[in-house]
């Protein structure tokens, strides 16, 4: 079992460093940003007046050709993926940023629509992991489910509960309250168990990974603490926590992705074979490889606009 320490150290892993270049609903700290917020929050509240499609595609629209240029997340996008990729024009990186910055846009009104997202037909499951995810519950294993911001990691979970298996999300909650309120309730109409990062959000995820329970992780984003591994060619500060609780609990470590297909609306939630049981750094670096080959093989589905990488 876990000590006061463990749990603090796990729990630091998970919080986010302090970047100028947070979304303004997530900082909040200027009179410029609660507007952008307010204004951000009255769009999203109309936008669930309109029917479901139509609502997912003008979200995309607004962000990759309004909010992105307006609030600098445009040119943050650009200046990441030619650090990445820099044998690509910059038109090229322009053209995969304002993909990503669309699907930004859909997958967050399509998280603010529980009832129409859980229940949307168009999500084909595939993958080995998927199997081994069904075959855990009999034997009571616990499954750590690790993923990035990639098309919409939410459709997978969707997916999971549809059928019938329950799965727990880590979030951090939005420092914009009034965004924080809807954010929490369209997860918790989802489906539940959700845990808040923090001590007490920490601990409830511990206690339903040693019953057996599936738990969703993230572990793209720039953190103040982790371990220096490779990711898309760079050396990159990563969380070891989903391979370190694999480890802990003797859980199945599965990779996951939602990844949009062409027509917009369309998800395949590919569960990929568990990462073999070795030391949390391997274990960590293969987690880093299984996202950036998606990465590669389709940029603009990746959350360019997070500043991973300071120039």
């Amino acid at each position: 079992m876990f000590g006061g320490e463990k749990i603090n150290q796990i729990r630091d892993c998970y919080k986010m460093s302090k970047i100028k270049n947070t979304l303004p609903w997530e900082r909040d700290q200027t009179l410029m940003d609660k507007l952008i917020a307010v204004i951000a929050f009255t769009a999203i509240k109309l936008l669930l007046l309109l029917p479901y499609r139509t609502r997912i595609k003008l979200s995309g629209w607004v962000f990759s050709k309004i909010l992105g240029p307006v609030t600098g997340r445009a040119k943050v996008a650009k200046e990441q993926i030619q650090l990445i990729f820099p044998k690509k024009t910059p038109e090229e990186c322009s053209v995969i940023a304002e993909k990503s910055l669309n699907n930004t846009g859909r997958s967050l009104i399509e998280n603010f629509s529980p009832k129409h997202f859980i229940n949307n037909p168009l999500v084909e499951i595939k993958g080995q992991g998927f199997e081994i995810i069904k075959s855990a519950i009999t034997s009571r294993t616990p499954v750590i489910l690790a993923t990035g911001h990639f098309g919409n990691y939410e459709a997978p979970r969707n997916a999971l509960l549809k059928s019938g298996l329950e799965t727990g999300g880590l979030y951090r909650p939005m420092n914009n309250k009034a965004f924080n309120k809807i954010y929490t309730q369209a997860m918790q109409e989802s489906g539940e168990p959700i845990f808040p990062r923090g001590n007490q959000g920490t601990r409830s995820m511990i206690k339903h990974i040693k019953e057996g329970g599936r738990t969703i992780i993230l572990f793209d984003q720039k953190m103040r603490e982790g371990e220096v591994l490779d990711f898309l060619g760079q050396p990159s500060k990563t969380i070891l926590s989903p391979a370190e609780l694999a480890l802990k609990f003797k859980a199945y470590l599965i990779p996951f992705f939602g990844i949009r297909n062409e027509d917009g609306f369309s998800f395949t939630a590919l569960f990929e074979e568990p990462i073999d049981h070795t030391n949390s750094k391997a274990m960590s670096q293969q987690l880093n490889d299984r996202l950036s080959e998606h990465i590669c093989h389709n940029p603009g589905q990746w959350f360019w606009i997070h500043r991973r990488w300071k120039n």
